[in-house]
Order: structure tokens, then sequence, then C-alpha cells
């Protein structure tokens, strides 16, 4: 019983060990990873959000369901109304 214990004991402690390099590894990869400029990703979404909405509007695509993107990165479902078809 007493043997039992010691080699849970010694695979827990390993499996700890284990864990902490893993931890180690993750925040030495993310510490060597470049900042990306914000600002040009918002000012990106910003435009694909005014083409979708100008094609959703348009009399072609009008009716269906397109995804929004704000400035905040959040997706939203929107459907625009059926334009008058001639």
């Amino acid at each position: 019983m007493k043997k039992g214990r010691a080699d849970l004991r010694k695979a827990v402690k390993a499996a700890e060990q284990d864990a902490l390099e893993m931890l180690v590894d993750l925040f030495d990869w993310l510490d060597g990873l470049k900042p990306q400029p914000t600002t040009e990703i918002v000012e990106e979404m910003q435009k694909t959000k005014t083409k979708i909405t100008d094609l959703a509007l348009s009399d072609g695509v009008a009716g269906h369901a397109v995804v929004s993107c704000s400035s905040h990165l959040h997706l939203a479902l929107k459907t625009y109304p059926m334009g008058n078809r001639a």
C-alpha cells in the first residue's frame, strides 16, 4: 500500500513538473510575439462592414442575411428588408 502511494505521489509530481514546463514554454512563446496594430484591424473591419452593407442594400442581395462586424470585433447577424424589384 505504501509503495502504491509513493508511486502515485511520484507520478503526480512528474505531471506537475511537466505542466509547469509547458506553461514556461507557452509564456516564452507569447513573450516572443510581435504586437499587432489593432487600429489597422479595426479600419479594415469597418471597410469590410461598409462593403457588406452596400452589397446587402443593392437589389441583387437585399433581403438576405449578412454578417456585420462592429468596431469592437463583435459579429452580429442582420437581415435587411427586401427592396422593391421591378
